[in-house]
């Protein structure tokens, strides 16, 4: 359990480092509000920076948790958000 925990916060401390480089190197997501250049601007962005779901479903809650900062930190539409993160997840869970 402790060493799910930990995994958990690397993982969140990795995406926050990406969203860092981003920065420095003058990135911005410009998402404009029409679903499909938006979604392909943020699933561009996230190639670089997010990871694949884990396997393993005691490090998905951070998981979760860590893309919901990224989200947040490169301010993705909510009408995207879920589109964009479908190649992410795990088979498993996108049969559900």
């Amino acid at each position: 359990m402790l060493l799910e925990i930990e995994q958990t916060k690397l993982e969140r401390a990795k995406v926050e480092l990406e969203m860092l480089k981003l920065r420095s190197q003058g990135m911005a997501l410009d998402c404009d509000r029409e679903t499909h250049s938006g979604a392909a601007g943020v699933s561009k962005l996230l190639s670089n920076v997010l990871p694949h779901m884990p396997k393993d479903e005691g490090l998905v809650p951070g998981w979760f948790d860590a893309v919901e900062i990224l989200f947040s930190s490169l301010k993705v539409p909510d009408e995207v958000r879920s589109v964009t993160l479908m190649p992410y997840l795990t088979d498993r869970a996108r049969d559900r």
